[in-house]
């Protein structure tokens, strides 16, 4: 068994322990160089360490669920975040208190970019490379009608389409 770690660079290296009984090994990193210039990431409003927390916590967490049922015991994978933009957007010109409520538009749809890289229990890497995730028609997806509560939904189904579709060969036998 392994011990899930957030590696967050703005909080220099915060490590937590969030599942005893995980069978991968997820390490989640916000590009310092670029966490600065993140197109969108923001909670109601409000942007800074605590949402680049939150957020890292959170991927680190759906990844974590996703992985356990589909790597390998003992692999590991990397991800660097270059890019995030945050599904809907914030139209400041409106007035309070709607300047803290994300708007849906289909113009705003969720994209994150991010490099990754696939390890096996010995160390050899299966697979890597730089992904860019978008939705366009994320507003159409009846996925989307399950859980309108969750602020990371649209960008945490990016990436449930992401492990199903590109990790599917290292999927767990049954």
């Amino acid at each position: 068994m392994c011990k899930l770690k957030i590696l967050n660079v703005l909080l220099i290296g915060l490590a937590l322990g969030l599942s005893q009984a995980a069978y991968g090994y997820v390490e989640l990193l916000l590009d310092p160089n670029k966490v600065g210039d993140f197109k969108d990431l923001s909670l109601h409003g409000r942007d800074g360490p605590k949402v680049n927390q939150k957020f890292s916590e959170e991927m680190v967490e759906h990844l974590q669920r996703l992985l356990d049922k589909h790597l390998p015991p003992d692999s590991t994978l990397s991800i660097v975040i270059t890019e995030v933009d945050m599904a809907g957007e914030y139209e400041f010109w409106r007035p309070p208190p709607e300047d803290t409520i994300r708007i849906m538009k289909d113009i705003y749809s969720p994209r994150i970019e991010f490099s990754y890289v696939l390890t096996g229990d010995d160390g050899a890497v299966l697979k890597k490379g730089e992904v860019v995730l978008t939705d366009s028609y994320y507003l159409q997806n009846l996925r989307t009608l399950r859980s309108q509560s969750d602020p990371l939904y649209y960008e945490k189904e990016l990436i449930r389409d992401w492990v199903l579709n590109d990790l599917r060969r290292f999927y767990k036998k049954d």
